[in-house]
């Protein structure tokens, strides 16, 4: 997926405070958009792992096609991957730049956190006259919001926890470098006569499935960012199951066994195991 950067529009009538709060909701429901996108294409992708399916579709004269999207798909997830945790321009919306405005600036964070947990209840005219019964009203939302902000603080650690065992991961590490040295762009390097790649994908340590675990990783992570920030839900069983429609209307015909993303899908014990290859032609 191509970056997407997002020009904060400013007003003489905004503060400081609006515009941060502003261009982080913004950039929070891009980074959602940009992760329902990746996960559209995985879950396209992920079924060529399977060794049935690449018997069937990958062999004879559809190998040319069938590598083709291979391989396609396959940087365009580390791409994505790359991009929606790490991509530091300013304009641009990432995990780890929302990450850092969150950690330095406290003021923006409390307000957040004053939002998340407003608590009204609602009465009607006539309660509304009777003090006695708005006492209680009120101290029942001062109640909820106390348990809310406690909620707030809780996901927010969680938040920071997640990215950090994310952030230092050896597969993020490797997507980035996919991304710097050959899908944004290609790096060669002469070396006895000749140029190659500058990078040797098989040198990562990558396997297939950390595609799988990373987006599933990311997607918690992001889920986490779009609740504090926007304060907004997703519902990722819809979305996984429109997604294996769209996967099995394309390739016709899947594994009986469904593939949710947060389990193992099939073939991933095995898969798991070798090192990232490009799949061979098939003799």
């Amino acid at each position: 997926m191509p970056r997407t950067s997002c020009t904060a529009v400013s007003s003489s009538s905004l503060t400081k405070l609006d515009e941060d709060l502003i261009y982080l909701e913004g950039h929070a429901e891009h980074l959602l958009d940009g992760l329902l996108w990746l996960k559209k294409k995985h879950t396209i992708f992920r079924p060529m792992m399977d060794k049935q399916l690449r018997t069937w579709r990958g062999s004879g004269k559809q190998w040319p096609g069938f590598i083709t999207i291979h391989m396609t798909l396959f940087f365009s997830c580390a791409l994505d991957i790359a991009n929606l945790g790490l991509d530091d321009d300013e304009r641009t919306p990432s995990i780890a730049k929302i990450v850092n405005k969150l950690k330095k600036n406290i003021t923006v964070r409390q307000e957040l956190r004053r939002r998340y947990a407003v608590t009204v209840f609602p009465v009607i005219d006539e309660e509304q006259k009777d003090q006695a019964h708005m006492a209680i009203i009120h101290d029942l939302e001062q109640q909820w919001a106390a348990e809310w902000e406690a909620r707030f603080d809780e996901e927010y650690e969680q938040l920071l926890s997640l990215w950090k065992k994310l952030k230092g991961s050896r597969p993020l590490k490797a997507f980035k470098e996919i991304r710097d040295k050959l899908a944004a762009h290609t790096d060669l390097v002469y070396v006895d006569g000749v140029y190659k790649p500058l990078l040797d994908i098989g040198t990562l340590g990558l396997t297939w499935g950390d595609t799988t675990m990373t987006i599933h990783q990311m997607k918690k992570i992001i889920e986490l960012i779009n609740r504090l920030v926007r304060r907004a839900g997703f519902d990722w069983d819809s979305l996984e199951e429109q997604n294996y429609q769209a996967a099995t209307a394309f390739w016709r015909e899947l594994p009986e066994t469904p593939m949710p993303e947060d389990e193992i899908v099939p073939g991933y014990e095995a898969l798991i195991k070798i090192p990232f290859k490009e799949p061979r032609k098939p003799k």
